[in-house]
């Protein structure tokens, strides 16, 4: 058997809007905001749930509660933002100071050849996880899976010398990313909602 297949996994939509909802209701509007009408149809396609630094969403959510400007789509002039959405994933790239940061959310999960008990387990979401920090030759990076999709957190370093940021910092920036739910609505440090 080999582990060569991507099969979409399954993503639990309304666990997500039920946990926004159960934000919006715990702690008030305050916490929640939403994309306007021109950034929100920019994300429409989105195939897993947005987890983004709370500075692309002040980009992507000009004119609404989070000031900022609007993201620049390709072939405009260049931005601190950049998101990229496709049939099974989304890539967003920021740069900040002292390090660039990626974050990977997909919905693609390894099957083996023939394996029924690989195919059954696409029919419900995986479990949430979270592996910590883990160093790499640019960096470090941060894997966490939510509501069946799963996402990499990617630290790279100027001229891919390690030490531009401390485990614990990198933690600390995953820990506040925002998430955002398929009908634009956002809330902060959206990794809280992973069930370890």
């Amino acid at each position: 058997m080999t582990a060569s297949q991507l099969a979409p996994s399954v993503i639990d939509q309304s666990r997500v809007a039920a946990d926004l909802d159960a934000v919006q209701r715990d702690k008030g509007t305050t916490q929640i905001w939403s994309f306007n009408e021109r950034s929100k149809s920019t994300l429409d396609a989105t195939p897993v749930p947005l987890f983004l630094p709370t500075e692309v969403v002040s980009d992507l959510a000009g004119g609404s509660e989070k000031k900022g400007g609007v993201l620049k789509q390709s072939g405009e002039e260049e931005s601190e933002s950049r998101i990229m959405v496709f049939a099974n994933e989304y890539f967003v790239i920021r740069q900040f100071k002292d390090y660039r940061l990626t974050i990977h959310g997909t919905r693609q999960a390894f099957t083996t050849d023939g394996d029924v008990a690989s195919r059954k387990a696409q029919t419900t979401a995986t479990p949430d996880y979270d592996t910590g920090f883990t160093a790499t030759y640019a960096g470090g990076q941060i894997n966490f899976g939510y509501a069946g999709a799963d996402y990499t957190a990617e630290f790279e370093c100027p001229d891919a010398v390690p030490g531009c940021i401390s485990e614990e910092e990198a933690v600390k920036v995953v820990r506040q990313l925002a998430l955002c739910g398929a009908d634009g609505r956002c809330i902060d440090n959206g990794t809280g909602l992973i069930k370890k």
